[in-house]
């Protein structure tokens, strides 16, 4: 294998792997914004709050109202501590301000199965894993990051005033500041046409992600906004996980 191609592998990166987890660290490894040179944003997938079929809750305000009439008594949880379920879920708390339990999972397996014996209330996850539930009415979902065409009838965060939960989990390139440039043209030029391919959207969709392709400059605008609305959810929140 190429050292070009080993570098594309070792730098291809999630949103929560570059913004959140580093922000929750007291002594965080590196800075996205000085440290890493975005090449593009590849894919996205909204994230989902989900909640048991049997739940008396049929859309997002109707959760709120419970929520705030029984503070203190709603069990919620997330998978992944700092990841992007973990943000919304931060984000929802603080922002229509309700008192709930907060619970967190290892993975999704765990999470979901909390859900379906209704042993959690409500559920933040990635949109992939939870929307097999919910089509099988298992689950309902209430409220997306951002909307999905798989449920265009559930509304987002900032259809619902809460511009914080407004972020999709994403993939993206990078590559370190000290490689050569004709080795960055390089990797610009593959991934935008990787983006461009029928097939690679296809198996995306499949995955419940889609082709949403940035630049770089555009990738960069958006590692500052998400670092910062992330670095104020987590401040907020008080959480280090050093």
């Amino acid at each position: 294998m190429s050292p070009f191609l080993s570098l594309c592998e070792v730098l291809i990166r999630t949103g929560s792997g570059v913004i959140s987890t580093v922000r929750l660290s007291k002594t965080p490894a590196f800075d996205p914004r000085n440290d890493l040179l975005p090449v593009a944003y590849v894919a996205d997938s909204p994230v989902a709050m989900s909640i048991p079929k049997t739940s008396p809750c049929k859309s997002f305000d109707n959760f709120v109202q419970l929520a705030r009439n029984n503070p203190g008594k709603l069990k919620g949880g997330f998978s992944v501590v700092g990841g992007e379920s973990h943000i919304m879920f931060l984000s929802i708390v603080r922002d229509i301000k309700i008192d709930t339990k907060s619970i967190p999972y290892v993975g999704t397996g765990q999470l979901h199965t909390a859900v379906l014996g209704r042993h959690l209330d409500w559920a933040t996850a990635s949109l992939p894993s939870v929307m097999p539930y919910a089509r099988s009415e298992d689950m309902r979902i209430l409220l997306f990051t951002r909307r999905s065409p798989d449920l265009p009838g559930v509304p987002s965060g900032v259809d619902v005033g809460l511009p914080n939960v407004s972020f999709n989990m994403w993939m993206g390139f990078f590559l370190l500041p000290p490689t050569p440039r004709p080795i960055y043209d390089r990797l610009v030029s593959a991934v935008s046409a990787v983006a461009k391919d029928p097939d690679v959207a296809k198996k995306l969709t499949s995955a419940r992600f889609n082709i949403a392709y940035k630049n770089a400059q555009d990738f960069s605008t958006l590692i500052n906004e998400q670092w910062d609305i992330f670095g104020r959810v987590i401040k907020e929140a008080d959480l280090k996980v050093d």
